[in-house]
């Protein structure tokens, strides 16, 4: 009785895990600030992680940097003044030029690794970091 009470109490836990893990919402916020594509995810924890896709090798961008590029992409979403952006990373003057639009929105976590799916410039490896990195 004690065995098939926990295999059911494992199994709705299993089942509630896979739900939740669908309904989780990602931020995803992209730009090429200065010349530089860039990439922001966000995890349904807060956690950022970049890509620069503007160099042959693409890099992926953890912990305080992702955070930073995180804040500019946020900074140039919302504070629009004719193509030049105040960004909060740099110093209290810092402007950046955006080269064409802001794109930032929520997704799912299946909508999240199509997008991770679909950067051509990332290598396979890359991409499991990178989908490793978000929880996926």
């Amino acid at each position: 009785m004690l065995q098939h009470l926990l295999n059911l109490t494992a199994g709705t836990m299993a089942v509630a895990g896979s739900m939740a893990a669908e309904d989780r919402s990602y931020e995803l916020l992209s730009a090429t600030l200065d010349g530089r594509l860039l990439v922001a995810f966000v995890d349904y924890q807060g956690t950022a992680v970049a890509v620069d896709l503007t160099a042959e090798r693409p890099e992926i961008i953890t912990g305080l940097a992702a955070g930073a590029i995180l804040s500019d992409l946020r900074d140039a979403a919302a504070d629009v003044d004719e193509e030049t952006y105040h960004i909060s990373s740099g110093a209290s003057h810092s402007q950046i030029r955006v080269d064409g639009d802001v794109q930032v929105g929520r997704v799912n976590s299946t909508e999240v690794a199509a997008v991770i799916d679909t950067l051509p410039q990332l290598l396979p490896l890359q991409r499991q970091h990178l989908k490793t990195s978000l929880g996926l």
